[in-house]
């Protein structure tokens, strides 16, 4: 676990990403009675801590997953050119676009 929900500190995930190599997403556990068709659920594989699937507000039967995306990634500038390439596999996609970069020179 990255950070708690009382000490959730931008300088501290900044670091965290800058530390390791590769993209950063952030989840958390869904609260007692919070329904998976609210939130972007995703999987995650229980060994490697990767997200191995993620369901846009899916019904409850589709997954077993209580983890929610908050909707915030650390993404490497040398991935953003292979955003447009993966959201043209998304049939299902409406939007295709990734939203709004603040990048760092």
């Amino acid at each position: 676990m990255l950070c708690s929900d009382q000490n959730f500190d931008i300088a501290q995930v900044i670091r965290f990403f800058r530390s390791k190599p590769g993209e950063l997403i952030i989840y958390y556990e869904l609260e007692e009675g919070e329904r998976s068709s609210s939130r972007g659920i995703v999987e995650v594989c229980p060994e490697t801590h990767r997200i191995t699937r993620f369901l846009e507000k899916p019904e409850e039967e589709r997954t077993t997953s209580r983890l929610a995306s908050v909707v915030f990634y650390c993404i490497r500038g040398e991935t953003l050119s292979y955003m447009s390439d993966f959201l043209s596999l998304q049939p299902q996609a409406s939007e295709r676009t990734f939203g709004l970069f603040w990048v760092r020179r």
